[in-house]
């Protein structure tokens, strides 16, 4: 298809998703183009505690979005769905 997206679910509970976790996203996100040659693909990942400084950066400069539990849950009633549960 003309877009594809690479997602990870990242639910780590008393530290931020450093830079390692992202470059594997951007790895899987190059197969993806290579493989499929869409016109587009975005690269996303939810990381509940948020991501370290190092990280924001580099999600910055390969634009990677990505979303804490506070943003995701927010989008979660803005659609009219629950919030994730507590674990």
């Amino acid at each position: 298809g003309p877009e594809q997206w690479v997602c990870q679910s990242k639910w780590v509970t008393g530290r931020k998703i450093g830079t390692g976790v992202l470059r594997e996203l951007a790895a899987q996100a190059e197969i993806v183009r290579s493989d499929m040659d869409p016109r587009t693909v975005r690269m996303w990942i939810f990381a509940h505690n948020g991501l370290t400084g190092p990280a924001l950066d580099f999600a910055e400069k390969h634009g990677i979005l990505w979303s804490s539990r506070k943003e995701f849950d927010e989008l979660l009633i803005h659609l009219g769905l629950r919030p994730l549960p507590a674990l």
